[in-house]
């Protein structure tokens, strides 16, 4: 199992328990946490492989995927997990996700910005169609230093690709920024401004 394949299923079965919990929060039946889970888990790869022009999109061509973001979520639904710490392992996710989206666009020849906004959508895509299905504001309108966080790590991806730096680096040098980022903001309660 290669060191992306892995990378993929911790994102997926991070979001898949972050989709749960809201499940949990809504007092949602089964099908609900599933639906929550597996839409949190692989919603923004679908949107990053729909930009991309990858089709059919990843979570269709991968059943392990498919069959991890679910069974993580019915075991979300079985078995009451902790609220505390998921915001940690949800950040490197999202440190992963980050960075392997702006490789992923990088490679297709897309221009800087262009990458950094696919890095984005990849990472927060499937937690805003979360809250829009619970009917919810999406969590990184609150203010919140989460697709900030995505936006920087993308930039040292492309940063330190123009510089030379092995994919592997650039991908760790990212995801780190991202996730510590991220991380410190969950800590020390960062965020940004919001309108009065």
């Amino acid at each position: 199992m290669t060191l992306f394949r892995l990378i993929d299923l911790f994102g997926v079965s991070v979001f898949a328990v972050s989709g749960a919990l809201r499940a949990r929060e809504k007092q949602l039946d089964p099908v609900g946490f599933v639906t929550l889970g597996v839409v949190t888990a692989t919603g923004g790869g679908v949107m990053r492989d729909a930009i991309l022009g990858r089709v059919p999109p990843f979570v269709f061509q991968d059943e392990l995927i498919l069959g991890v973001a679910v069974a993580v979520s019915l075991l979300a639904f079985a078995v009451r997990l902790p609220h505390k710490g998921l915001e940690y392992f949800d950040a490197v996710g999202l440190g992963f996700y980050t960075a392997i989206a702006a490789q992923l666009a990088a490679d297709r020849g897309l221009p800087p910005i262009p990458c950094v906004l696919v890095a984005v959508t990849a990472a927060v895509g499937g937690g805003v169609l979360r809250e829009v299905l619970v009917n919810d504001l999406p969590y990184i309108f609150r203010g919140t230093l989460y697709a900030t966080a995505c936006i920087l790590g993308a930039a040292v991806l492309l940063l330190a690709r123009r510089l030379g730096a092995p994919d592997a680096l650039a991908i760790g040098l990212a995801s780190a920024l991202t996730a510590g980022l991220r991380i410190l903001a969950i800590r020390f309660n960062w965020s940004l401004p919001q309108a009065k």
